[in-house]
């Protein structure tokens, strides 16, 4: 089984009659702000206070139906459900974020003692040359080791590669001090750091799990990227109404209780959310929206809507000048399709921040070819990453199906980014551009639309 995702071509809205065009911004405006609401009831604990059920509560306050209050509702619960889980996540990532500092914290304390020791030992040897005393024993520091030659002191340093020789002048103000005042600059910065990041942990721990619909980077742009409130105002408006999603019941016709589509007239038909009561009955208001066609996976589509028990969700989007319609709906394949056969080997891969090593095997596993999928996502946006990973696993799937045999790859269930913070540059960037879950999605997506399907596993 698997969920998969079509979009509808555009609906441009200067093409929209007024009255559908009304009707998909009330949809829009009217169950976004009932979602609102029933986060707000939930999160801050209000519930409690409430007269009857929160479903009635919102029902009542919008004069919605029953559908669109379920999934108001549903999605401030799961909403919140997700905020909890998040909060969770950061205050683990924190704590080991904070610990990996401290640990730090103490190394930079141990290399600053070190330094310190040999800048004494400098100024002992100083202060004896300068009150024409005898000079304390030369010590050693690991790799540095102090000598006389020629009436003069010299520091040497070995290395494994080298050896340098200074005097002891130039090592103490070309070396030892600026090592000194640069590891001490960065032990403040890291204290500093250490108290920010406790003080973040305490607000989690303690504050509600708040949600900032409309995003929380368009909201703070308010105080620094619009001169105008009320263009920023605006702004905002729209990101906290621009989609919606009509959740489907695998108990009605195509799936979803809300919207009905003809896919042979392209006739999109969706209900409107308000409640219309007639005596002791309720009646259904719809309008019709046409040429709403999905160019891709269609097929996918309509065995979807032709099947039973198979809900089908529909997600409206506001684009600004047009509106698109995804409807998602789970696949289920026949399992005399997939090749589970491990008989002839299997081909087994190996994600890398950069490239995926494949290899061919034969049923006692000794290599019979290999290869690379090189990528490269630097300096790239989200949606360029996901085209560039979704070619890669193309490829790659195409290799098993070439040789007829199942992929398998190793689970990493989890890449802590937690350690990032004052390590190697160079490491933390390829920890960071790991698109390890991007690849296994598109991998997995490719090898399920496979006929007859690649099995995709984890060894």
């Amino acid at each position: 089984m698997r969920i998969e995702t079509n979009s509808s071509k555009r609906i441009y809205k200067d093409k929209l009659s007024f009255e559908n065009l009304s009707n998909l911004s009330n949809i829009l405006y009217i169950g976004n702000e009932a979602k609102i609401k029933a986060y707000s009831i939930l999160v801050y604990n209000h519930e409690k206070d409430l007269s009857q059920s929160i479903h009635l509560t919102i029902k009542n306050m919008f004069n919605l139906n029953t559908y669109y209050t379920n999934y108001a509702v549903c999605e401030a619960k799961w909403n919140k459900s997700s905020n909890v889980e998040l909060n969770k996540m950061y205050i683990d990532d924190l704590k080991k974020n904070i610990n990996h500092r401290e640990k730090s914290v103490k190394e930079l304390i141990n290399k600053i003692k070190f330094w310190s020791k040999i800048h004494t030992h400098i100024i002992d040897i100083s202060k004896a040359i300068k009150n024409s005393k005898n000079l304390p024993k030369f010590k050693y520091y690991r790799p540095y080791y102090f000598y006389m030659s020629d009436d003069k002191i010299f520091v040497e340093a070995n290395y494994k590669n080298k050896s340098i020789i200074y005097n002891i002048y130039d090592f103490e103000h070309a070396l030892v001090i600026k090592k000194i005042s640069r590891l001490t600059n960065k032990l403040n910065m890291i204290k500093r750091g250490i108290g920010y990041q406790k003080q973040k942990l305490a607000r989690l721990n303690t504050s509600a799990v708040k949600s900032c619909f409309g995003t929380k980077k368009l909201f703070k742009a308010q105080h620094t990227l619009y001169n105008e409130h009320s263009a920023w105002k605006e702004d905002f408006y729209k990101a906290r109404h621009k989609t919606i999603e009509l959740q489907g019941l695998n108990t009605v016709t195509q799936g979803n209780a809300c919207v009905k589509y003809n896919y042979e007239t392209n006739l999109l038909k969706i209900q409107l959310p308000y409640e219309n009561k007639i005596g002791a009955y309720h009646s259904s208001q719809w309008f019709e929206i046409e040429n709403v066609e999905f160019p891709y996976h269609k097929d996918l589509l309509i065995e979807a809507l032709n099947t039973k028990n198979s809900p089908v969700s529909l997600r409206i989007e506001d684009k600004g000048d047009y509106f698109l319609f995804k409807p998602s709906y789970k696949l289920f394949k026949d399992e005399n399709q997939i090749n589970y056969s491990k008989a002839n080997g299997v081909v087994g891969y190996d994600i890398n921040y950069d490239h995926i090593a494949w290899s061919e095997t034969d049923c006692i596993g000794n290599l019979l070819d290999f290869g690379t999928i090189r990528f490269n996502i630097a300096n790239k946006t989200s949606g360029q990453i996901s085209k560039i990973l979704e070619k890669c696993a193309l490829g790659l799937v195409q290799i098993a199906r070439d040789k007829n045999k199942p992929l398998a790859g190793e689970d990493i269930k989890n890449i802590s980014k937690s350690k990032l913070t004052y390590g190697n540059t160079k490491r933390n960037m390829k920890i960071s551009m790991f698109a390890h879950k991007k690849i296994i999605e598109a991998i997995s997506s490719r090898a399920f639309k496979e006929k007859p399907i690649v099995k995709f596993s984890f060894n």
